[in-house]
């Protein structure tokens, strides 16, 4: 199971979920085993408050702008 108190956007692509956090900004989890989520990666230096992913990249809003992130999961976390 999947505790936070900071989701503002959410987006599912394939095994991985996508949750923008506000404050803690962008977390991305392997829900493969759904009662069992893993985090994969996060990005904690901005304010995320909805996200879009095309590639390698996601783009999130901020409340006043977009930013754009390259995504980055280590192969041994894959």
């Amino acid at each position: 199971m999947l505790n936070t108190n900071y989701a503002e956007g959410i987006l599912f692509r394939g095994t991985q979920l996508y949750l923008a956090e506000g404050y803690k900004g962008l977390s991305v989890f392997d829900i493969s085993t759904p009662q069992n989520p893993v985090q994969l990666s996060t990005c904690d230096t901005l304010y995320a408050s909805d996200i879009a992913i095309q590639d390698d990249y996601a783009f999130i809003t901020d409340g006043t702008g977009l930013n754009t992130v390259k995504i980055f999961i280590p192969d041994w976390l894959k």
